[in-house]
């Protein structure tokens, strides 16, 4: 249970930094410079998650980790409990469940954003030649 957990904490970080990325190819040449918190709780890395930008399959791989740590939860506070090893069994296979469920869904959306990167790179009219911005000092950029 808590190598799924772990794993699929990995697999959310690799969704933040894509979408991170995109979101700097999109705005540039504007800088973005996202939020970086050395918080490794489950819950943080989740919250990150939700506050990036859309994509696709986002809503049901968030709703499938929530659920994933609420049953690491439940086992975590009730393995003292009068016959806590039944329950764990149950609450272990539907964490494998949610876990191939979710997985899956995180790599095909990692592989459309990977798509998207390579959209980017053969678009001849990327980066954008002549775009300025100007700084909050008065200084032009571009």
């Amino acid at each position: 249970m808590l190598i799924v957990h772990q794993i699929t904490e990995e697999f959310i970080k690799v969704l933040i930094e894509d979408a991170y990325f995109y979101t700097q190819l999109r705005l540039y040449p504007l800088p973005f410079e996202p939020r970086r918190n050395n918080k490794v709780t489950f819950g943080y890395v989740l919250s990150e998650l939700k506050a990036t930008v859309w994509f696709q399959n986002k809503k049901y791989i968030v709703e499938k980790a929530e659920r994933l740590n609420t049953i690491r939860i439940s086992i975590v506070h009730g393995l003292t409990k009068p016959g806590a090893l039944r329950e764990v069994e149950q609450s272990a296979i539907e964490a494998w469940e949610l876990y191939c469920s979710l997985s899956f869904l995180a790599l095909g959306s990692h592989m459309v954003f990977q798509e998207e990167f390579k959209d980017f790179y053969r678009n001849p009219d990327w980066p954008p030649k002549d775009a300025v911005i100007m700084r909050d000092d008065g200084a032009v950029l571009g």
